[in-house]
């Protein structure tokens, strides 16, 4: 309190209140900067593990892809056997 009073002397009283803003301002701008790159360095983090979900997730739709290619294909072949048992028994196509 004595070094404020002391300053307030030497300087004047608007020249501290400057002063003492500006040292407030510098302060919370430190914080928002620190502040600031923890939350960058965990979205950076979020992103690398969101993005590991991903491939994985595109892995296992090319899986699905292959497993629905083959059972189109077996169905194609189920149908075409049923089109030709219908007509050993000489019954109507529906």
């Amino acid at each position: 309190m004595t070094d404020a009073v002391s300053v307030i002397t030497n300087v004047g009283f608007p020249i501290f209140c400057v002063l003492a803003l500006g040292g407030l301002v510098w302060k919370g701008f430190d914080k928002i900067t620190s502040n600031n790159a923890e939350r960058e360095k965990l979205l950076y983090s979020m992103l690398g593990e969101t993005r590991a979900q991903l491939d994985d997730a595109i892995k296992i739709n090319a899986s699905f892809v292959e497993i629905l290619s083959e059972l189109k294909t077996n169905m194609s072949n189920v149908q075409e056997d049923v089109a030709k048992i219908k007509s050993a028994l000489h019954m109507k196509k529906e």
